[in-house]
Order: structure tokens, then C-alpha cells, then sequence
């Protein structure tokens, strides 16, 4: 991918996050592999910066150890979130390095999100990953996102995700995200 456009992404993140409320998160959780055999564990850590009160940028980094590789896999992704009363929409680009293969892929993630209380909020998307057209024209993943956030207080939440994918396979993770 483009070291132009990583750059443009890591300059907006840092400009904004100076602004703005910006908050890391940190997910633990089950994997599976492109393979579909399941990861050992996977770890994931993301920084999530306010751009505006409807407007956000993240850059989170993921990496899971498959069971019988010797290598991690290693997944970055840039993505930018529109928010509206009830829906919201986030597109990402990122690369992924997985089972010894490599490709770059665009994220699109349409969804809604529900304040079940003044604590406890459920999110509904559905996510669309598909490499870039430069690469081979191969679907990557179809998911449901399904998403529960507890807040603590104002700046801690507790996270609660399970992407369910068109192959049965389940991904469940439980993060915890600071904000400051």
C-alpha cells in the first residue's frame, strides 16, 4: 500500500488526537486463520481519536499466533467512522500478513448502535473486507459484528465483541479501552 497515504493517516491521527479525546484499547481473544483453523490466541491494540462530535480515526494492530506456524500474523489497519444518531459507517484500508501470505484490503463496516442504558451500549454491523484491486480479486470476509460496551466510568469501558462470518466461524474478544 501507498506509504503516502499511511502517512496522510498518521498525520491526521496525531493532529487530531492532540485536539481531541482519544482513547487505546487493548482486546484479547480466540482466532481463526485464513485456513480457518484457530489461532492460539490473538492481541489487539487500538488508539481511537475524535475528530469532530460525528467523526473518528483509529489505527489498531493485531497479532495471533496460528497453531503449527512458527511466524505471527500481523494485521494494521487505518480506518475512518462516521456516526449519525443510530447508524454510523467506517471504512479502513490496512494490510494483512497471514499464513505466509500477504495482500492489502479496504474495510467496510455500514452498522447501528442502541444505548440500552445510560451504561450499556449494543452496536450491529456488518463488515466487508475485500482486498485492493491491485491485489487478487479474492473476497476476504463477510462478518457480523455484534458488540456490547460497559462503561465504568468516564474514561474506562469494558468491551464485549463476537464476529460471526458466513464460514461459522466465531471470533469472541474482550477488550478493555482508556480514554484520555
Amino acid at each position: 500500500m501507498n506509504k503516502l497515504f499511511f502517512s496522510f493517516y498518521a498525520g491526521l491521527f496525531l493532529c487530531a488526537s492532540a485536539l481531541a479525546e482519544t482513547s487505546m484499547e487493548i482486546e484479547v481473544g480466540p482466532g481463526y486463520g485464513l485456513n480457518g483453523n484457530p489461532n492460539s490466541m490473538r492481541y489487539e491494540f487500538q488508539l481511537e481519536t475524535d475528530v469532530s462530535e460525528d467523526w473518528e480515526v483509529d489505527v489498531f494492530q493485531r497479532v495471533a499466533k496460528p497453531v503449527g506456524y512458527a511466524k505471527w500474523d500481523q494485521k494494521t489497519e487505518f480506518g475512518i467512522k462516521r456516526s449519525w444518531e443510530m447508524p454510523f459507517f467506517r471504512l479502513a484500508f490496512g494490510r494483512n500478513s497471514e499464513l505466509d501470505k500477504a495482500y492489502n484490503y479496504y474495510n467496510l463496516m455500514p452498522g447501528v448502535a442502541f444505548k440500552l442504558s445510560p451504561d450499556w451500549t449494543m452496536k450491529l454491523a456488518y463488515r466487508y473486507i475485500h482486498s485492493v484491486p491491485s491485489e487478487s480479486e479474492t473476497t476476504i470476509s463477510r462478518t457480523y459484528r455484534t458488540a456490547f460496551e460497559y462503561r465504568l466510568d468516564k474514561k474506562n469501558k469494558l468491551k464485549l465483541k463476537w464476529d460471526h462470518e458466513r464460514r461459522e466461524m466465531n471470533e469472541f474478544a474482550f477488550g478493555w479501552a482508556y480514554s484520555f
